[in-house]
């Protein structure tokens, strides 16, 4: 007798009729598409200084090619932005803009694949993840990580084996962490009644990246495999820091529908290797936090590289909400509450336990949970509205014999209220953050004071990005780089990147008369302790780096 158990192998049946027409999925998308386009023409800013660096490299990488190989600039995405940036950091906006698009369509044709009856919802649901279009207005990795990722789960779902392998080979040289799905991937192709050796392209690129490399003279990408202890820069989380995180990238709303729809996706032919290749990601991203390995800081971006298989998990829980049977849609309630509830508990523990961080010795933390913490309220509402819709679908399935109808009809409306006012919060153009500002005062400043064609050293890429300074990937440190500037160079100091990302660091006692003196700069001298910029003017020539 055949098995009726789901798998990857009939995913290729046909699609379920009703709400599953390409015209609405592609409204959204292109929708969509216009407003993450608009965003990012109008941001000022990039979604950390990462952001930034990732897509300076792609650009030096024209006048330097090892860039294209560097580990940290993530081959993946150097190779991806490499022509884009060339044209500007607009053109790097819209290519990410034009990537998450295809994301998510490629979440449309999932959703189809595995039998998800309201498919156009996956696009809609990925669009109004916070993250999700963060990352499409910027460049960082996780952007070209999502659109490998989504384009080798559909082609899997498709029997396309070795093209899925191939994309999944570039996630690994733009997110790491990747190569963890190789063994989801694996099972897959198993279950499929297809051989295993069909995953042989998932070695190509990190062959190759790390064979260059080490041709190239450049540090191969593997040699970061082999050191998982961290620095203790970004400290360590517990178990709840990802669940956290989890609804500052997807939303709470969606957070809880992707959770909650997991087990109902992998119910679907094919949603099991969707919902696992999902949840994996999620979990290694939590174990990895959770020890801290690899100087992980935890963000939420870091979930963004599912974000469109979380919106097909969604899709599948609502789904589920408005199914004929009263005990299924009783059920999805119960386990959005539930997960609801989870999700508060770990929002509170985790700002608790960045309430107790020292923001002199671990900047990058402190500062990252801004948002989070104002939509504190917001969050603990939404959870007591959610539960208490989700018992009243409970409640009234009890009362069925009675003649009450079990709609789920307030439990919708409040997760939808909660999607809009997500969205409403977060989509917004990127901002300068208060270091970028304070950088392009004091720039502005040197300007109108007669010094702007004066050599400026920071090390804050910021200050690269704003004076159009190329810098080789192997350049020397930020201290090396100031002994050796002619007298007269302008030095421009901040803690965070100088003291925490350089080696040796540059403490601000280094830069002290008689060889260097401050000058006012554009406040005038008054400085915030961990956010103001020091601004000297270098005295004597020197070789010798600071002490």
């Amino acid at each position: 007798m055949a098995s009726s158990r789901p798998s990857v192998a009939d995913a290729n049946l046909p699609h379920p009729p009703g709400g599953t027409a390409p015209s609405t999925a592609a409204i959204i998308i292109a929708v969509g598409f216009v407003v993450t386009l608009v965003l990012g023409w109008r941001s000022e800013g990039f979604h950390h200084a990462d952001g930034l660096s990732h897509y300076l490299f792609a650009r030096w990488a024209w006048k330097w090619p090892s860039y294209l190989l560097d580990a940290w600039g993530r081959p993946g995405f150097t190779c991806l932005y490499f022509v884009p940036a060339a044209f500007g950091a607009g053109a790097a906006r819209a290519w990410s803009a034009a990537l998450s698009a295809i994301a998510a369509w490629l979440a449309f044709v999932i959703a189809q694949r595995v039998q998800v009856r309201r498919a156009w919802l996956a696009p809609l649901f990925l669009f109004l993840q916070p993250r999700f279009v963060t990352l499409a207005t910027t460049t960082l990795t996780e952007t070209a990580a999502m659109f490998y990722l989504t384009a080798a789960v559909y082609l899997a779902l498709r029997h396309r084996w070795r093209a899925a392998a191939a994309l999944l080979s570039l996630a690994i040289v733009s997110r790491h962490e990747a190569v963890a799905l190789i063994p989801i991937f694996a099972i897959a192709i198993v279950a499929a009644n297809r051989p295993l050796w069909r995953l042989w392209p998932v070695c190509w690129a990190p062959l190759a990246v790390n064979g260059l490399a080490w041709i190239a003279g450049v540090a191969p990408a593997v040699s970061l495999y082999l050191r998982p202890g961290a620095s203790g820069l970004y400290g360590r989380g517990g178990w709840y820091e990802m669940f956290s995180r989890a609804l500052e990238a997807f939303g709470p709303a969606l957070a809880a529908l992707g959770f909650a729809g997991a087990r109902t996706l992998a119910r679907k032919r094919g949603g099991m290797f969707v919902a696992a290749c999902a949840l994996t990601w999620f979990a290694v991203q939590a174990l990895v936090r959770l020890f801290g390995l690899y100087d992980s800081g935890g963000y939420a971006r870091f979930l963004a590289p599912v974000a469109p298989l979380w919106a097909v998990m969604a899709a599948a829980a609502w789904d589920r909400l408005l199914d004929p049977q009263s005990i299924r849609r009783a059920r999805m309630a119960l386990a959005i509450g539930a997960v609801m509830a989870v999700l508060c508990v770990a929002m509170e523990l985790h700002l608790r336990h960045r309430d107790t961080i020292d923001h002199r010795t671990h900047p990058h933390l402190k500062a990252d949970v801004p948002r989070l913490d104002e939509a504190r309220n917001a969050v603990r509402v939404g959870t007591v509205g959610v539960i208490a819709a989700a018992v009243a679908v409970i409640v009234m399935h009890g009362r069925m014999r009675r003649g009450i109808p079990a709609g789920t009809g307030p439990l919708r409306l409040v997760l939808a209220v909660m999607m809009a006012l997500t969205a409403w919060v977060f989509h917004r153009p990127l901002e300068r953050g208060p270091v970028e500002r304070l950088i392009d005062a004091e720039l502005a400043w040197l300007r109108e004071n007669g010094m702007g064609d004066r050599p400026v050293l920071c090390a804050h890429v910021w200050c690269a990005y704003r004076t159009d300074t190329a810098l080789p990937l192997d350049r020397p440190g930020l201290a090396a780089r100031i002994a050796a500037a002619p007298a007269g160079a302008i030095v421009l100091w901040e803690r965070q990147f100088a003291v925490f990302n350089e080696t040796p660091p540059v403490e601000l006692k280094d830069l002290s008369p008689p060889h260097f003196r401050p000058l006012a700069g554009a406040t005038g001298g008054a400085r915030d302790g961990q956010t103001g910029i020091w601004i000297f003017e270098k005295l004597t020539h020197s070789e010798r780096p600071p002490d």
